[in-house]
């Protein structure tokens, strides 16, 4: 039997997981960690919360697909939509919809980043052998200063077919302090 979700939660066993239902949180929404072999099928459900919507740490072989990922501050306006991946390989994200600011991706490897429309920049580190083809990526140009897509001090990934949309509206920005 596939185990149902609907409501926020940590997952730490391996499994067929489906969301039976759209997510609302004022935090964290759905952390994995520590397991493997994780599927999620969101089943086209939404998840939104004011943190972390979807965190992976130290997972092995993990697939989520037909997610809606956004976060909203305390007045519902939508601000941030993150997944963050670290220390964990072999894992699939595909026909995924992620609104807002990021995805990031830490010492990961063997990922493939699929068929996904993201208006969240993506932010991969110290990661190799990924593989991001045919996303859409539309960014908002005061979220993404740096970067649509980056991807520092990994080898052998293959970014590729990407749709890449800085939204610049011809106005050349200064930025003081990149780092805040």
């Amino acid at each position: 039997t596939t185990p149902q979700i609907n409501s926020c939660r940590q997952i730490t066993s391996g499994g067929d997981y489906s969301l039976t239902s759209d997510l609302t949180s004022t935090g964290s929404c759905i952390r994995i960690h520590d397991t493997s072999n994780v599927n999620l099928d969101c089943q086209n459900h939404s998840i939104t919360a004011s943190g972390s919507l979807l965190s992976v740490s130290n997972v092995d072989n993990f697939f989520f697909f037909f997610c809606t990922i956004k976060t909203t501050n305390p007045n519902g306006i939508v601000t941030s939509g993150q997944i963050n991946i670290s220390y964990s390989d072999f894992g699939v994200l595909q026909n995924n919809t992620v609104v807002g600011d990021f995805i990031y991706i830490d010492s990961s490897n063997h990922l493939q980043i699929e068929n996904n429309n993201s208006s969240a920049y993506y932010m991969q580190y110290g990661s190799s052998f990924n593989q991001i083809l045919n996303n859409t990526f539309k960014v908002n140009p005061n979220i993404a200063r740096r970067c649509v897509l980056c991807s520092n001090y990994g080898t052998n990934n293959v970014i590729q077919n990407n749709r890449l949309d800085g939204q610049w509206d011809g106005v050349d920005y200064q930025y003081e302090d990149m780092d805040n």
